[in-house]
């Protein structure tokens, strides 16, 4: 009330929550506990396929999971930085499923933790139930959108990483992959992880629609056009 108070005597448009943030928290939580009122359409498909920088395009009514938790959802997605704390996720959520102002909301489909952020129940169990776009690409457009989203990992994190996914790779990978981290070659390491390691934890669901995502813009006329084709009905 006193910083409030200080505030409005400097003439600054500021509001006062009634029950302060802990009364905040509980709407939070209350909402992020009730069914969502939206319909979602959930981009799936394999790591590098585009499906992050296709939600970016539409941020007007897409839900952009990795940029609020701050965690690129893969072994390798902490690189992006420190995430926020599991409040200030569900807050920021929260905001943005209220105030976007679409009847159907973009998402991809992502596991149920993103780095030490869990995705709620009601979201997760929304987007899974949705209609799916099935996002494709070739090979070497993945691997391009994988190097330039990883390109300055740092060794003691690429090491450390290497180490927690050994478990799923044969020998021979992971050999091959150190040994072109040693000569350089990011090319072939993103090439034998999407292959060797990201393809085959993928799991494969069944979707609805396909969208082959090499070229982004056409990728986004199309998805815009299946929007437009669920709104109508």
């Amino acid at each position: 009330m006193s910083l409030y108070q200080v505030l409005k005597s400097l003439k600054l448009q500021v509001s006062r929550l009634e029950g302060g943030y802990k009364a905040y928290r509980n709407a939070v939580i209350d909402f992020l506990n009730s069914p969502i009122k939206r319909d979602f359409l959930t981009l799936c498909g394999n790591t590098g396929c585009g499906k992050s920088e296709l939600i970016e395009l539409n941020s007007t009514w897409g839900i952009d999971l990795e940029k609020l938790a701050n965690h690129y959802g893969s072994s390798f997605g902490f690189i992006s930085g420190t995430q926020p704390s599991v409040k200030m996720f569900e807050n920021s959520l929260t905001n943005e499923l209220i105030n976007k102002e679409s009847s159907i909301l973009l998402i991809e489909n992502e596991s149920k933790k993103l780095g030490n952020i869990i995705i709620p129940n009601i979201l997760y169990t929304a987007y899974q139930n949705s209609k799916k776009i099935l996002i494709t690409c070739d090979l070497e457009c993945r691997i391009e959108r994988t190097l330039k989203l990883y390109k300055d990992i740092k060794q003691d994190d690429f090491i450390n990483t290497m180490q927690k996914i050994s478990p799923y790779i044969s020998k021979e990978t992971k050999f091959e992959i150190l040994k072109s981290w040693d000569n350089g070659d990011k090319r072939r390491i993103a090439k034998l992880l999407l292959v060797k390691y990201y393809d085959k934890v993928y799991k494969q669901i069944d979707c609805d629609f396909k969208v082959d995502s090499t070229n982004l813009e056409l990728a986004n006329k199309e998805i815009a056009e299946i929007k437009n084709k669920i709104e109508s009905h």
